[in-house]
């Protein structure tokens, strides 16, 4: 006598099961290269950002003989190089980068409450990004003009330049150039 032999294949549950685990998987191995993407992005939009305002910061000294907004000190506020070439840039947006988290406003640091004082609020509410103050068009390319506060792009920073150049940097270069000690917000 002879065993007859069934072949039933896999149910719909099982199929379903088995459909599940692989999709876990593949999401286990695909997510962080998604956030890793993202965080890519940002670094390219602050990029981006910092040479609209390093152009912007140019035409500003090719209006002014060649020299660049001065800094903080002598009862100038830290945001007047960044009000100073607002009229270059006219977005808001480029003002921060977007890796960071919580932008500091801006308004309060002035005095400002958004209308209704003697003064007009500034164009803009925040700046996420390091001024260097004290150039003019003569200095070297490679000086730095603006920069991230901090190496916040998967542990580099951002840096333009006065020759219009955004280079992301390594913390030990980002050092090296004078910027952590910086505070001109």
């Amino acid at each position: 006598m002879s065993r007859l032999r069934v072949n039933r294949g896999l149910s719909a549950l099982e199929l379903a099961m088995v459909t599940a685990i692989i999709a876990v998987v593949v999401l286990a191995f695909l997510l962080p290269r998604f956030a890793a993407a993202r965080e890519r992005a940002r670094v390219t939009s602050c990029q981006s950002n910092l040479k609209q305002l390093a152009l912007a910061f140019q035409m500003y000294a090719y209006d002014h003989n060649g020299f660049f907004p001065p800094g903080a000190g002598e009862g100038r506020p830290p945001e007047e190089p960044w009000l100073a070439v607002f009229p270059y840039v006219k977005n808001e947006v480029v003002y921060w980068c977007p890796s960071t988290k919580e932008p500091e406003p801006l308004l309060p640091a002035l005095g400002f409450s958004g209308g209704g004082g003697t003064a007009p609020a500034p164009p803009f509410r925040c700046v996420g990004y390091v001024y260097v103050p004290g150039h003019a068009n003569d200095d070297p390319p490679d000086t730095p003009l603006a920069a991230d506060d901090e190496p916040r792009h998967l542990g580099r920073a951002n840096v333009a330049f006065l020759s219009g150049e955004v280079r992301w940097v390594y913390p030990d270069e980002w050092r090296a150039l004078g910027l952590g000690q910086q505070s001109e917000r």
